[in-house]
């Protein structure tokens, strides 16, 4: 399982690297070059994180790690106003982005509740 989760972190890297290559894409040249850059970074991305997911599922179903539940809302919360926060700052520098309340704070409350489970798992004692 550990070569699983090497390859989803060289996979969400390189789709990171590939989603900045599309929005300088974008800005410069434009068209379909940016868009179809764009859809390999998430598809990139995508396939980055459905193998970090099926490592962690299946070292949470053989009893490997445990998730402590309580723990990680609390640190969610603070990811959640983080992320709120570092939207509007991207608002400041981009006034053309979307602006799309209801889908960033889905986004967001998804993401903070996700890595919180994920910072605040922790390895089950041999």
């Amino acid at each position: 399982m550990r070569q699983v989760r090497r390859i989803g972190w060289i996979l969400v890297a390189l789709g990171f690297v590939l989603a900045i290559v599309a929005l300088a894409l974008r800005y410069t040249i434009g068209g379909d070059l940016a868009d179809i850059a764009g859809m390999g970074a998430a598809a990139t991305m995508l396939l980055g994180f459905g193998l970090w997911m099926i490592s962690a599922l299946t070292r949470l179903f053989k009893g490997e790690i445990r998730i402590r539940p309580l723990d990680a809302l609390k640190s969610a919360i603070m990811i959640f106003a983080a992320m709120i926060g570092l939207r509007s700052l991207l608002w400041l520098i981009f006034p053309d982005f979307e602006r799309d309340w209801i889908g960033i704070i889905w986004k967001s409350a998804a993401f903070a509740i996700a890595f919180s489970l994920y910072q605040t798992a922790y390895r089950k004692p041999a």
